[in-house]
């Protein structure tokens, strides 16, 4: 939403605030800005905080912009997404993983397992993209979806026991029947760990995790500077399509000893 009326916001349907029933559009049809809304609800207003824009989040920040007022209020808290709202409309279940825990949803296993059939059976043009994609999402039978799901349910049930890092996946790959997974001090001794080492290597699997994640997130940004790089590069081979580059390193030259020149005298005037 907008601070002011109108714009690009989207128009919203009426909400209910305590008894009564609240527009989010006013007499000309375009939607309401947050400081319209906070004021039919007798709610102070304040311009937006630098803190908010930049997502720091603080529990004791309550009444410090606009936008951090009215996301507190009820019925905006109550509101649920449009992805949840079509998902429950339909008679489902709407459950959202935790973010970076591919390994809990076994759906991820099975986008994986039609990939495979797609690289495998795919000539790589359109029309054989068309034809192997649907081919592929059909070859993972049932049988098949079960034990992704399964293997989905021994890392929430390792998580659970507070397993995490590489003894979770060394039980998952262990304990692959049906039977649950032992408790941690089990684990712990078939993957070679003492008693006087185990709880170091419980804490520290924890913070190998954070590491882990943090190398993916500098890999990433590495990924989109090497791409700058690349995209530089380009721009200066065409600009030496363009003009000789002597030229211009004669004219940068020309240009710093006119600077100098200016420089000197100016200090022999002083």
């Amino acid at each position: 939403m907008n601070l002011k009326p109108g714009g690009k916001q989207p128009k919203m349907r009426n909400t209910v605030f305590g008894l009564n029933n609240q527009t989010m559009v006013n007499e000309n049809g375009e939607p309401k800005g947050m400081k319209q809304i906070l004021i039919e609800r007798g709610n102070g207003l304040n311009a937006d905080c630098q803190l908010c824009k930049d997502k720091i989040d603080d529990i004791n920040r309550i009444d410090c912009c606009a936008r951090r007022i009215i996301s507190l209020q009820p019925d905006f808290l109550a509101q649920r997404s449009a992805l949840e709202e079509v998902i429950f409309e339909a008679g489902h279940k709407c459950i959202f993983y935790p973010k970076f825990h591919c390994e809990l949803n076994y759906i991820e296993r099975y986008w994986g397992a039609a990939k495979r059939y797609a690289r495998e059976n795919c000539n790589y043009s359109w029309s054989g993209l068309q034809c192997t994609v649907p081919a592929a999402l059909e070859s993972v039978n049932i049988i098949m979806i079960r034990k992704f799901a399964r293997k989905a349910w021994r890392y929430m049930d390792l998580y659970r026991k507070g397993i995490t890092g590489k003894l979770a996946e060394y039980a998952a790959k262990k304990y692959k029947s049906h039977r649950c997974i032992p408790d941690y001090k089990k684990i712990a001794q078939l993957f070679g760990l003492n008693e006087q080492n185990t709880r170091a290597y419980k804490a520290l699997s924890g913070q190998i995790w954070v590491l882990e994640k943090k190398l993916e997130d500098y890999h990433f940004e590495y990924v989109k500077f090497k791409k700058k790089v690349n995209l530089l590069e380009v721009e200066l081979d065409d600009l030496d399509k363009c003009v000789d580059r002597k030229t211009i390193v004669d004219l940068i030259q020309e240009i710093v000893l006119l600077i100098i020149g200016k420089k000197g005298l100016k200090s022999k005037n002083n």
